[in-house]
């Protein structure tokens, strides 16, 4: 393609544009600087096509707006919104999307709901996680120490994910990874085959129960998080006290 038809390519929404606003300011200095007595029809049909080309102009603007917006978000990897994070199915889409060698990446308080739902041990219907372990999938869950946990968290951390988190270890040493990290929680991170999940953490508000945005892996706005995610991995220890 030569750089005209790629400038073309670029331009020619603003073109398209730029046409409607000269046509709507030609028809109406046309309708009124004519005189509408001389040839009434005429002057209602040049003032029709005024009236359309403004409409056309207004709706044309407003759909180009919005496709920016749009482009905005495509660019940074936005691909959806999540008022809560209670879909399970969306979730277990993601750990089945994972491929052999690839990572799943998950930094959040306690992570007992996650492993609850799918690396129960006890359930087949929630073994996702297990399952993906079994097929080559890397696990790696990045949580605070329990002395930066409230009592309830560091309850539900002692009696659940802890003794779900040593089963994993145990099975799977070479691939189930937990690390702590001496700071509260700032966020959440989940991570698993070209989508991430990031949200915040509301000081006494479940996770669960907080919106969360869905980004493409590689876009431009996730890539930090990853990093943040591989150095605070590296900073951090498998002492949870």
């Amino acid at each position: 393609m030569d750089e005209g038809n790629r400038w073309l390519k670029v331009n020619v929404h603003w073109l398209v544009l730029i046409a409607f606003l000269v046509l709507f300011l030609l028809f109406t200095w046309v309708h009124y600087s004519s005189d509408p007595l001389a040839d009434p029809k005429l002057s209602a049909f040049v003032g029709g096509l005024a009236a359309a080309f403004f409409v056309a102009f207004v709706q044309f603007g407003l759909q180009m707006y919005q496709q920016m917006q749009m482009a905005k978000f495509r660019k940074h990897g936005v691909l959806d919104f999540l008022e809560d994070r209670t879909d399970r199915e969306f979730y277990r889409g993601l750990i089945r999307s994972a491929k052999k060698n690839s990572k799943i990446q998950v930094l959040g308080v306690t992570s007992n709901r996650m492993l609850g739902d799918f690396a129960n041990f006890n359930e087949e219907k929630s073994q996702d996680l297990i399952h993906a372990l079994d097929n080559g999938v890397v696990v790696e869950i990045l949580l605070p120490k329990i002395s930066r946990l409230n009592v309830t968290q560091a309850s539900d951390f002692k009696n659940k994910t802890l003794v779900t988190a040593d089963k994993l270890s145990e099975r799977f040493s070479g691939s189930f990874s937990i690390r702590y990290f001496d700071s509260p929680a700032s966020h959440s991170m989940f991570s698993s085959g070209s989508k991430c999940i990031i949200g915040p953490i509301f000081p006494d508000k479940s996770s669960k129960d907080t919106p969360a945005i869905v980004f493409d892996k590689f876009g431009s706005f996730v890539e930090p998080y990853i990093q943040n995610f591989d150095s605070l991995w590296a900073r951090s220890d498998e002492r949870y006290e």
